[in-house]
């Protein structure tokens, strides 16, 4: 699957302190593009393409074409702030 990632989420990962979380979030996303069914993929209530990607604490979300193939990660945040923001950019 083609993995992109929107401004948004690159200024999200950016933000994160935590070396070790920024590496296990690039490891997730990878093996997401590898195989994407093999992922623990939970759909957003409420919102048509959107899907939740979870490690640990953290919350990657997805914005997922399956037709095309393709996917955005729109937002990385804690588990405790994703929501909202979510809520603020869609």
């Amino acid at each position: 699957m083609n993995l992109d990632l929107t401004d948004a989420a690159k200024r999200d990962i950016r933000k994160i302190q935590d070396k070790n979380a920024r590496k296990a979030i690039g490891k997730a996303l990878d093996d997401f593009a590898t195989d994407p069914r093999s992922t623990p993929l939970r759909k957003l209530e409420g919102y048509k393409n959107l899907w939740r990607l979870s490690l640990d604490n953290w919350r990657m979300v997805l914005l997922i074409r399956w037709s095309e193939d393709h996917a955005f990660v729109v937002c990385v945040a804690d588990r405790k702030e994703i929501y909202q923001i979510v809520g603020r950019r869609f």
